[in-house]
């Protein structure tokens, strides 16, 4: 079963772990419908619920259970995936800090614009 995934960070065209996606079929950059906080946390970002800051940027991919499962061992322990809406009307799986995740971040800040950018040396 095909599913649509949101990608913010190093799962973007250009990120270190887009090779992660090979076989998922692009669809479009959009955004999402609600506000979040998108944080910096050096190497690659996290997205928490609140507080609430901008909208977040990204790319949607139409997956399959397998890339799901390969997306999901990286973001491990550290994240959770939910379902949210996207401007564009797209329901898609994005992958969301968990608290206990950003309770021991010591050092991140928060990107206002909502895209986090894909530094050269990472592509």
């Amino acid at each position: 079963m095909n599913m649509y995934l949101f990608v913010y960070g190093t799962l973007k065209k250009g990120g270190h772990n887009h090779g992660l996606l090979m076989g998922a079929r692009y669809v479009c950059t959009t955004r999402t419908s609600d506000r979040y906080c998108l944080l910096d946390l050096g190497s690659f970002p996290g997205l928490v619920k609140t507080p609430a800051s901008n909208y977040i940027w990204g790319e949607v991919y139409d997956i399959d259970e397998t890339i799901l499962d390969r997306v999901g061992r990286l973001e491990g322990k550290w994240f959770f995936r939910q379902e949210v809406l996207l401007v564009n009307n797209i329901s898609a799986l994005i992958f969301f800090l968990n608290e206990k995740t950003i309770s021991i971040v010591d050092n991140y800040r928060v990107m206002v614009s909502g895209i986090w950018p894909v530094k050269d040396d990472q592509q």
